[in-house]
């Protein structure tokens, strides 16, 4: 009898101590800050969005959320400088219950025909911070110490190939293009310094619709016609076009993902930082467009295609559409960001 109510009383105080944990770990919780205090749907004016930052001011030309409601329009001044959108505040992991996910949808630009190439990469950013929050800097354009970054572009290059247009000869055709005779390319591709294995080319297919490359003494317009891209980083919808996703895990643990269309679904990739250490905060997380040198300089000579192509600059000018910048929890402590009020026009199926 005694043996039994020793085991009784053990199992009541363990009983007793998991409880208590749970009421600390929620209590805990409910002291932490609420990652979807971040986000932005573009749906009032200019002035009612407070919780981002885009820079660097001097090459953004237009910057407008009322010319087409739910959605931010962008157009750079031609300074040849990378455009980014961030939080107003960075954001540290000890401050909000993990996993946490950030979402963004964006709009395929218009491919312009002419003789000029259409080159654009556009996509996500992330630099994330190993160092201590007391040794940030104030101004949000400055890295701070220790410090990694990631983007996962969607890269169009080339233009639009029916009749005859100049582009970049060297993709007709190719195993890059997946043999469309059009003389352009669509790539989801990385770059950055946090993680090997989100770097180069994702290879996510994409379809084209027009003519089979002609067989040897073919005649006819078939030489180079195409009019049509569908799927993959190819993906225009003119709504739901391409999309990204970031999570936090843990300190030590990332993912990263690209998805489009109308379907629900991710291609991800997991990101593991243990042998640098303990993430402290994301000090960048949001869009961004490439607008210097990159594709003609860095991702010209990578490409599997040869001579190396001369790639134009980004057309200054080009609009660009942001369609929403959402966070949410989800993990137990943030079951309830689980559900959304169906208010928010514009944001997929899959988000939730």
């Amino acid at each position: 009898m005694a043996r039994n109510g020793l085991h009784n009383t053990n199992a009541r105080l363990l009983a007793s101590m998991m409880i208590q944990m749970i009421i600390a770990t929620y209590a805990a919780s409910a002291e932490m800050k609420d990652i979807r205090s971040h986000d932005e749907h573009f749906l009032g004016t200019d002035e009612d969005m407070k919780q981002w930052t885009f820079f660097p001011q001097d090459n953004i030309d237009l910057f407008t959320t009322t010319e087409h409601p739910g959605l931010l329009m962008l157009r750079d001044a031609g300074k040849g400088t990378d455009i980014k959108g961030v939080p107003k505040d960075p954001i540290r992991l000890d401050e909000y219950p993990m996993p946490w996910e950030f979402k963004m949808g964006l709009l395929q630009p218009e491919p312009k025909a002419g003789d000029a190439q259409t080159n654009y990469a556009f996509g996500i950013n992330v630099l994330v911070t190993f160092s201590e929050p007391s040794s940030w800097p104030d101004d949000r354009t400055v890295a701070p110490p220790d410090s990694r970054s990631l983007q996962l572009l969607v890269v169009r290059l080339g233009n639009y190939g029916e009749v005859d247009r100049r582009g970049v000869p060297q993709l007709r055709y190719s195993e890059l293009n997946y043999g469309d005779p059009s003389p352009e390319v669509y790539l989801l591709w990385g770059r950055g310094d946090l993680a090997n294995n989100v770097i180069g080319d994702w290879r996510i297919p994409y379809t084209w619709v027009g003519y089979q490359s002609p067989a040897l003494g073919q005649l006819g317009a078939a030489a180079n016609w195409s009019w049509g891209k569908h799927a993959g980083p190819a993906e225009s919808n003119g709504l739901q076009d391409i999309r990204f996703r970031f999570r936090v895990v843990t300190p030590t643990k990332l993912e990263i993902g690209f998805g489009y269309g109308y379907r629900v679904g991710w291609r991800m990739r997991t990101i593991d930082v243990a042998h640098l250490g303990e993430i402290t905060g994301i000090w960048e997380v949001g869009p961004i467009i490439s607008l210097d040198r990159w594709m003609a300089d860095e991702l010209a000579p990578a490409l599997p295609i040869y001579p190396v192509p001369e790639l134009e600059e980004p057309d200054t000018g080009s609009a660009y559409y942001i369609d929403y910048l959402t966070f949410f929890g989800n993990g137990p402590e943030s079951f309830e960001h689980l559900s959304d009020e169906f208010d928010m026009p514009g944001l997929p199926a899959d988000h939730k």
